[in-house]
């Protein structure tokens, strides 16, 4: 079994999932995985034993598409994958069409993954219901769609999708053996709390929630290292004497931070699963999240973090000014065996492993069988 993983972008969250794939498939299939990534991105795939192949992106526009298309073909043609798994909308949108328009010679199973559907964005209703009829009409073009969480299924059932499309298969995350080295965060007493972002800083990952929260905190003994930057070169985020901006920073470097953090704030408007969230338990740092799509199936409120509701810097700043560093570390003391039991990077690579079987060996339709409360797929 040969499989081509192929992304348009691999920043954040995807760049995890796709080393997470690619690093231990071995151990599961009797082969090795290519990868399709952007040339300016190869950075985040640094240390993987698998092939690379990339295409030049010079953001999210017609020709990088284009380009992105013209590269997927090529690749396509060149290896002849068993299973290509297409990760996040605009590569789910492209690729489908592209490997559809190849059938006559190379006929591949479709794995699609929207890592978040592009219609539960706060965008207007008109987008919203385009975005619907243009997953409506992809699914018919792809073998499988795996949902990051149940929330991410249940989306994708009301917007029309097909139940027996839709397999869940959360994201997974390896459970650290040791901790990494500190950092030399500069506390003026034992009960000053050290916040961590990890992220994007747009609208949708509500880093401008988390900076006004951090404007009424000045005072507070309370600070904020910030790490990540806006895809948007016109977005500057505020200087505040309690927050520090890193920029992005590799993953060895990230793991430092989180292992050292009291408490991981993933304040996002809208998410499938919560990447961050989930590699901050999985070195026992708890984590405060807004209430949205599949965070709440991540973060037990009051035992491996908290949950907030409103989209509102009072309520955020209220919750990190009164929450001690005490109840930070009770909470964290359950967030690791939660994300070991539940979210294990084993878990994630056998299930979607499991799907690549299942859809080679019987090329028909497929449903959903629930295992132990997550669900995988099951050939009718």
């Amino acid at each position: 079994m040969k499989v081509l993983h192929a992304a348009e972008t691999v920043k954040g969250g995807v760049a995890t999932v796709l080393r997470l794939l690619t690093s231990q498939l071995k151990i599961y299939c009797e082969n090795n995985a290519v990868l399709l990534v952007p040339e300016e991105q190869i950075d985040e795939m640094r240390g993987l034993s698998v092939r690379v192949e990339t295409f030049r992106r010079s953001g999210r526009n017609p020709s990088s598409l284009f380009r992105f298309a013209v590269r997927l073909a090529v690749t396509v043609w060149r290896e002849d994958p068993d299973v290509v798994h297409l990760h996040s909308t605009f590569a789910g949108a492209v690729g489908r069409v592209v490997l559809a328009c190849m059938r006559p010679i190379r006929h591949p199973k479709v794995v699609y993954c929207p890592h978040g559907w592009p219609f539960i964005m706060k965008v207007d209703r008109v987008r919203q219901i385009a975005y619907e009829a243009a997953e409506r009409v992809l699914e018919s073009l792809c073998d499988a769609i795996i949902c990051v969480s149940r929330n991410e299924q249940a989306v994708g059932l009301r917007a029309g999708l097909s139940a027996g499309k839709l397999a869940v298969i959360p994201n997974g995350v390896p459970i650290p053996a040791d901790t990494a080295p500190w950092l030399p965060f500069d506390r003026s007493g034992p009960d000053w709390v050290d916040v961590l972002y990890v992220g994007r800083f747009d609208n949708a990952k509500g880093t401008d929630l988390l900076f006004s929260a951090m404007e009424r905190l000045e005072h507070a003994p309370v600070r904020l290292i910030a790490i990540g930057a806006a895809d948007d070169p016109r977005w500057t985020p505020p200087t505040l004497p309690n927050v520090t901006l890193t920029g992005w920073l590799n993953a060895e470097q990230i793991r430092s931070y989180l292992a050292n953090a009291d408490v991981v704030v993933v304040p996002s408007r809208w998410e499938a699963f919560g990447l961050s969230a989930a590699e901050a338990m999985s070195y026992g740092c708890p984590v405060l999240a807004r209430a949205v799509g599949g965070l709440p199936e991540l973060v037990i409120d009051g035992k491996t973090g908290l949950l907030f509701e409103a989209d509102d810097p009072n309520v955020l700043a209220d919750l990190l000014a009164r929450t001690p560093r005490k109840r930070w570390l009770e909470l964290g003391a359950h967030a690791k065996a939660h994300v070991a039991a539940n979210y294990s990077a084993d878990a994630c690579i056998a299930a979607t492993n499991d799907l690549y079987t299942r859809l080679l060996a019987a090329p028909r339709m497929v449903r959903v069988r629930t295992v132990g409360g997550a669900a995988a797929e099951e050939v009718q």
